[in-house]
């Protein structure tokens, strides 16, 4: 038995990758930035854009193992 099966009672192969979903954050991160990119730049939130590239950038520190 892994460690895993005995923390949460379930196989490693039922557990879905970690990867696949700091992957599928980053993706959604990137197109929110171009859609808020869109908007004329004296619209333009800069704050959100800001924060949504912060995410961005910890997510791939975190698919990469930096962090």
């Amino acid at each position: 038995m892994k460690r895993t099966e005995y923390l949460y009672g379930v196989s490693l192969d039922k557990i879905p990758s970690a990867d696949e979903h700091f992957k599928e954050k980053i993706k959604a991160g990137e197109k929110l930035v171009r859609e808020l990119l869109e908007a004329p730049y004296s619209e333009r939130d800069f704050t959100r854009i800001d924060d949504v590239l912060k995410a961005i950038e910890f997510n791939r520190k975190v698919l990469n193992k930096e962090i």
